[in-house]
């Protein structure tokens, strides 16, 4: 992942800007940082730059421009990305298309925005627990509610299965991973502040 200050997330594809804002002002309460975007060319150069978190709309700039990203981010030559589809329509076919597409998630928009950024939330920490197994050593630090307390705000970094620092900032502590060797995996999540018990997922620094 690129680091620097234009370091993004989450990149939301919506062209309805008070429900784009919504979902981010949700992800930015969770410690990620969002990039709101309508242009499918923007979003596949947000990927190339390191963000591998997609949360789309289905009909954007009055297209079905949704999925066809999601088969652009699902493709062969960009295996790693988590694509979440979040559309206020509730035909059973777009379920069907974007399953089809290898969507990870299908989402319907309620009127607050909570219950489906959940159900996003709680696929991608499935994901992630299935693929990396250093999420391991999150999810057994959080189990401590003692460590919680001690780290709560708090930006945790893990390299090679053990947590090696943590900051306020979370610049600075990718900042601070970067001087392990680039072989070593190296992870790190946010440790949330205002709910000690929700675990947010670890994202890996390529």
């Amino acid at each position: 992942m690129m680091i620097g200050t234009e370091l993004v997330d989450f990149v939301v594809f919506d062209d309805d800007e008070p429900v784009a804002g919504r979902v981010s002002e949700l992800l930015v309460a969770k410690g990620y940082d969002v990039k709101i975007s309508r242009t499918q060319a923007e979003v596949l150069s947000l990927y190339d730059e390191g963000c591998r978190c997609f949360i789309l709309d289905l009909t954007v700039n009055e297209e079905m421009d949704g999925l066809i990203l999601l088969e652009m981010l699902k493709g062969e030559r960009r295996p790693n990305a988590f694509v979440a589809i979040l559309t206020s329509q509730t035909d059973p076919r777009n379920q069907r298309y974007a399953s089809n597409l290898q969507a990870d998630v299908f989402a319907i928009k309620t009127p607050d925005l909570v219950e489906p950024v959940d159900k996003i939330f709680r696929r991608m920490y499935e994901t992630e627990t299935d693929r990396d197994p250093d999420h391991q050593e999150f999810l057994r630090l959080m189990e401590d509610p003692n460590w919680v307390r001690m780290h709560a705000g708090k930006y945790v970094g893990i390299v090679g299965g053990r947590l090696v620092a943590e900051n306020d900032d979370r610049i600075e502590l990718i900042s601070q991973l970067e001087r392990y060797p680039t072989d070593v995996p190296k992870y790190y999540g946010y440790v949330g502040g205002r709910r000690p018990s929700r675990v947010d997922t670890p994202r890996p620094i390529d």
